[in-house]
């Protein structure tokens, strides 16, 4: 397991602009982000750059 070797990294749910905008601004998808403390990274497949990091 990566946590047992390596504890201090950390994990970001990586999200397609696409998704983030339709389903991730939705007042469920906020609370359960918040609640569960997901960080994401929001990415244009497209054109292949992260827009925005989200701890």
């Amino acid at each position: 397991m990566r946590e047992i070797s390596d504890p201090n990294r950390i994990l970001y749910l990586a999200v397609p602009i696409g998704i983030y905008e339709s389903f991730f601004k939705r007042e469920f998808a906020q609370i359960s982000v918040e609640r569960y403390q997901i960080k994401q990274i929001v990415y244009d497949p497209i054109q292949e750059v992260i827009l925005q990091w989200i701890p």
